[in-house]
Formats: C-alpha cells, structure tokens, sequence
C-alpha cells in the first residue's frame, strides 16, 4: 500500500477497491456478534486489531454512552477489497426526544480501516432535537487514523475530533449525515484534523468546526464536495449569536478556528456557500485552487460572518486562485469503486478529483505556479473540465512534493 504522503501516492476519493483494509487472516480478532465486538474493543492490547466479519452488520444499538476503546489498536474490514462490501457496525434505533449519545470515543491512536459505520438517521427531520443527536466516533489523543470507511446516518456528526486531538481521515465515503441543525460528516471540536479524498454528499456541513479556544484546525483537500443542506466548510466562531448557539452571545472570546487550509477540491454546487467562517480565526484561513461550479463573488461563495463584530471581510482569511464557475459533473449517490488516477512522467501519481474519466497525462517539470495557471486557464472553457482539474491536482502535488 502507498505511504500516504503526498506526491508518492495514489488517492482515491471516497475509497474503495485498491485502499486499505484489515485482512482478516492477519487480524488478531474477528468477530461477528455485537458481544464478542465490544469484548475486544475493550480489552484488545496495544498493536492489535479486531475485523468485522465481511458478512456482519453488527448491531451497535445498545452501546452505553461514550464507550471508550484501547489505545493504539486497530478496528477494520475488507470494505472494495475485490468488490466486497464489507462488515459493518450499525446503529438500528432512533430514540426520540432530546438526548445526546456518542458511541465510541478514542483515546489515542485509534486506526478505523475498511469499515462502514452507519448510523439510523440519514434525513433532515423536522427540528434539531425532535430525536437523539447521535456521534458515531470522537477522537482524541494523537494518531487516530480513519482510512476507507463509509460514514452515513449520524444526526450530530459521524466523525468528530475531540478537544485537543488529531485525526487524518483519508479516502472516506460521507453521506447523509445531515438533520437540521447539526448534521455533520467531520467535526472538528478544538482538535485538529487533516482530511483528504473524501467523497461528501447529503450532509448539511461536509466539515464543521467548534468556536472557541483551544482552537479547531483543519485542512481539506483533495476532495469532491456534492450536495450539503447548507455551508459546506464551516467555522463556527463569534460572530454568532445566542440564536446561533453560541451560549455567551457574540463578541466574546471564541475564535472561528485557528488555522484552515481548503485547497485542491472540487464542488458541483452552484448556489451553496463553499466555505463559511463565522468570525475571526486565531490564526489564517486560507481558500485555494479550488474548482467550483459556484460562479458567484468570492465573498458569497467564501464567507466570513462579521456583522456582529462590527468589521467588514475578509480579516485573517485570504482566498485566491480558485476557479468558479466550472463545468463539474453532478457527484451522485453510486458509491465509489475506485477513481481514475493522473499519471505524471516524473512517475508521481495523484487522484483526478472527478469520477468515471480516463487517466490524463500532464508534462512534467513545471512549477506549480506554472501548472496552477495552466489550470484556470483550461477551467475558462466548458469542454476543458477534465484537464483543469487535473492540472490542479499536478500542481498540488508538485507543491507538497517540495514542501515535504
């Protein structure tokens, strides 16, 4: 398998056939029943891992609040690996009436591979509390590593980032995770989180961010951002009101993140917001080199929320080199087998962030300065699509490739 270090791998969004999965035959457990899971969760050693048996949906219904799982283990299946579909925990019963329920949280250095986690709550629903807002898995500690899981159903979030975690999430399928109010496939709580070559569709915020200090980070890349019920990136900060959920009002100490970084992804929606920051971050928000069927101002595509602090966009935020109004594919509900791949002929390989499309072969030793221009050069013409974004893609790789 690939390293996972930009620009000597290969991505592919939404995972899938070809990612990482955990071998059964390697794996220090395999399980079948909602007991022998939570028996190993538990109880597992450090470098251990427990599979999901491939034909298993194992109820997770009736797991106590905030079950905390061993450090440092390894929980996965087999979901792509030559077509399977995988094993699965699966969350059956939506309790109504108000209530807050996190399933799992890590400690530290929790890898998920190869795993459909689904929850029982795909749809928008009336209000915000009219059942049980339900967490799938909260990261803390360090090291925590989510690769090829499918993540669909959860009311409040099916990822989310604990204060003063960090997580990388890589190559996910993150769909309808989307009830009024919340609804968010990654959830960045004041952690910090790298997130790459997810494929996002029917959540109201693809990734969210919590206000206030320590502050939330986040990067986003390489991904495909289709239909959200609402901002797709978000940073909650304080600008918002009591009304907005912010409980002290704005105005107060409660930075809209630290430092975010949205680059080299790719969205089909035409009047959604791509970003939103609601305030001042503690650090820079910076938008780039993203293609986008949006073909409005920066500033109603880019948003940042200062009406109640008085000040006008955009202050510690700076977005350039985007391309709006692209022509971009409607990103649909058929889950990925598999993206093609843009082969360079330095050998470097990287994902062309649009499904279904032949590889296409850029030349090599440009800058990434040079291959960006080239990029929104070709996005001016409709019937370019494909070679914009994967001139984009080049470019993002060429960059890494230097910085790292």
């Amino acid at each position: 398998m690939a390293n996972g270090a930009i620009g000597n791998t290969e991505l592919v969004i939404g995972g899938g056939n070809g990612c990482e999965i955990l071998d059964p035959s390697k794996a220090s457990y395999v399980v079948k029943t909602f007991d022998s899971f939570m028996s190993c969760v538990k109880t597992a050693s450090p470098g251990q891992s427990v599979c999901i048996d491939e034909g298993a949906k194992i109820d997770i219904s009736n797991v106590p609040k905030d079950t905390v799982v061993r450090p440092n283990i390894t929980i996965g299946s087999v979901r792509g690996a030559g077509g399977l579909e995988g094993g699965a925990l699966v969350y059956n019963k939506l309790n109504y009436g108000r209530n807050y329920k996190t399933c799992f949280i890590s400690s530290g250095g929790l890898r998920l591979v190869g795993l459909r986690f689904i929850g029982p709550d795909p749809s928008v629903g009336p209000s915000a509390e009219y059942a049980e807002c339900l967490t799938g898995f909260r990261f803390k500690g360090d090291k925590n590593f989510i690769n090829n899981v499918e993540a669909a159903g959860w009311s409040e979030a099916a990822l989310q980032v604990g204060m003063d975690g960090f997580a990388h999430f890589k190559e996910i399928w993150a769909h309808n995770n989307q009830r009024t109010g919340y609804g968010y496939a990654i959830d960045v709580q004041r952690g910090s989180a790298l997130i790459e070559a997810i494929r996002f569709l029917d959540n109201r915020h693809h990734v969210a961010g919590g206000r206030g200090l320590p502050a939330s980070n986040y990067e986003v890349r390489f991904c495909l951002a289709g239909y959200s019920t609402n901002t797709q990136f978000d940073m909650h900060g304080e600008n918002d009101s009591v009304a907005w959920g912010n409980k002290t009002g704005s105005g107060t100490n409660a930075p809209a993140g630290g430092n975010v970084l949205v680059h080299h992804n790719t969205s089909d929606q035409k009047n959604q917001a791509f970003v939103g920051i609601r305030g001042v971050p503690s650090g820079m928000v910076s938008c780039y080199n993203n293609l986008l069927a949006n073909a409005g101002a920066d500033k109603s595509v880019f948003i940042q929320r200062l009406e109640n602090l008085g000040l006008t966009p955009y202050v510690k935020m700076q977005v350039y080199d985007n391309t709006k109004g692209a022509i971009v594919p409607k990103i649909t509900a058929t889950e990925p087998s598999g993206q093609p791949l843009l082969v360079l002929p330095s050998g470097l390989t990287v994902p062309i962030p649009l499904p279904d499309q032949p590889a296409v072969v850029v030349p090599s030793g440009l800058t990434a300065e040079q291959l960006s221009n080239m990029a929104a050069k070709a996005a001016e013409d409709p019937t370019m699509w494909l070679v914009a974004a994967a001139l984009f893609a080049a470019a993002a790789v060429v960059y890494h490739s230097i910085k790292e």
